[in-house]
């Protein structure tokens, strides 16, 4: 019994699960950062908005709401500002582009070539 264990822990399979669960670990990672930098995700009550910094989105939504309830046109300012912040946040979708038809193919296949089904959404 005790080499038959051994034989199923040293398995190619599991080895394989252990690369897929490292693969998606390292994967889930790139999309939190990528997240993180874009939204602040960790508010939980209206003070948590003093603690934590605000993201781009929530930059570009103070903003959007600047220039709303202005009476007159929108300082330049308010133009530097949103072409730095547009840029910013078209890096950050160009890099989450990036991470789905790239990482995200190349997690599949792993998947694929281990043999492991699929989660059906």
């Amino acid at each position: 019994e005790l080499l038959a264990r051994e034989n199923f822990n040293n398995s190619a399979e599991e080895k394989s699960f252990g690369e897929i669960q490292k693969a998606a670990e390292a994967l889930r990672e790139k999309f939190n950062t990528l997240e993180n930098e874009l939204t602040q995700n960790q508010y939980e009550t209206p003070s948590d908005r003093l603690r934590h910094p605000t993201m781009l989105k929530q930059r570009m939504e103070a903003l959007v709401s600047v220039v709303a309830v202005a009476d007159a046109a929108p300082p330049q300012q308010a133009y530097s500002v949103f072409e730095h912040l547009s840029v910013l946040i078209d890096q950050r979708l160009a890099e989450l582009s990036e991470l789905e038809e790239q990482e995200v193919v190349r997690f599949n296949q792993q998947i694929d070539q281990a043999r492991i089904r699929k989660l059906q959404g």
